[in-house]
């Protein structure tokens, strides 16, 4: 899940990248002071600083993929581990340098260094070129993830058993692609996806059908509005307002939404009758709980643990199911479908 989600990814750079740039950079210069030890002996003070930078960015991305994304990031442990140990090693070794050069008091001991920083740095050299290695091998991990996107749907599936309501549909019947897409309308990712998907369907329009279902997460960390967001869609839904609803929320700055009042807000700008829905919110009602439940349900059975899961449906093609990043399994897998590849 995280490689697909947009923060895996800082100004379009995977962040695995700038874990091999900083392991790199410390390989070079613990090296430089390993071959010329006077010349660059305040190397241990920016080295000190690199790691100490870099284990505070690898607790955020810890963090941030547990609490937030509800994911584990081995990569992210492993790098902080590693700088950690870098760290608490540099700053011994800044601790063994500062006496040392005060030491040398005449020019002809200066180019021979002490044994013991030589090995302390070669280990460190060593360690920082492994990480680099490391960090090519997620980042090359990642790459053949992505290019096997999708997966074969266990079972006999259909649209219609997905979704049992034709309104939570766009897009002819007849399409010869159909996406029913499950997303919690408070996940970043499917919030980073939905205006791609909205693009694909204006650039392929009449090639691709497209359901909307719900997945609420509302037992991670900020979602804790997703189900109440998913019984106001239901309820939208029985009003004639669905897609109005998902297309309002989706296109609203989540920290308008970040509440109950948000929500209530949306749904009033759609024209809902946001008194009844209030009531209905209240009180549990079955006529939201339900529909929402079942959903939940026929979805888990067919595999879906994460948001956002799309199913795919082709004529003449076995269903597939992909987690996150449907513009490029469509473009890549599915052109002839699409009318890139010709007849």
């Amino acid at each position: 899940m995280i490689q697909y989600h947009p923060s895996s990814k800082w100004l379009g750079i995977p962040v695995a990248a700038y874990g091999l740039a900083a392991y790199i950079t410390l390989a070079a210069l613990i090296l430089a002071r390993l071959l010329q030890p006077v010349r660059f002996a305040g190397v241990s003070k920016v080295v000190l600083g690199i790691t100490g930078l870099g284990s505070l960015i690898s607790f955020y991305l810890i963090h941030f993929s547990l609490f937030v994304l509800n994911a584990e990031c081995r990569w992210c442990i492993a790098s902080a581990s590693i700088m950690v140990v870098l760290l608490l090693v540099s700053a011994a070794a800044l601790q063994v340098d500062e006496p040392a050069q005060i030491s040398q008091g005449d020019e002809a001991s200066a180019p021979s260094a002490p044994s013991g920083g030589f090995s302390m740095d070669a280990i460190l050299a060593g360690v920082c070129l492994l990480c680099s290695l490391g960090a090519i091998g997620v980042m090359a991990n990642n790459s053949e993830r992505t290019s096997v996107r999708t997966v074969a749907v266990k079972g006999d599936v259909s649209p219609s058993l997905l979704l049992t309501n034709p309104d939570m549909f766009q897009g002819p019947p007849e399409a010869p692609l159909t996406i029913v897409e499950f997303a919690d309308l408070y996940c970043p990712a499917c919030r980073a996806e939905y205006p791609k998907i909205r693009e694909l369907m204006r650039q392929y329009t009449g090639k691709i059908r497209w359901g909307f279902g719900h997945f609420p997460l509302m037992n991670h960390e900020g979602h804790e509005l997703s189900a109440e967001a998913a019984s106001i869609a239901i309820y939208a839904l029985q009003n004639g307002k669905y897609w109005q609803f998902i297309d309002n929320v989706m296109n609203t700055p989540e920290d308008k939404v970040k509440d109950s009042a948000g929500l209530i807000r949306v749904a009033a700008d759609c024209g809902l009758n946001t008194v009844e829905l209030q009531k209905l919110l209240k009180s549990g009602s079955d006529s939201l709980v339900d529909p929402l439940s079942k959903m939940q349900s026929t979805a888990i059975t067919y595999g879906v643990n994460g948001t956002p899961t799309y199913f795919i449906f082709a004529k003449g093609r076995k269903a597939s199911m992909t987690l996150g990043n449907i513009e490029k399994v469509l473009n890549t897998d599915y052109r002839k479908e699409l009318g890139m590849d010709g007849p």
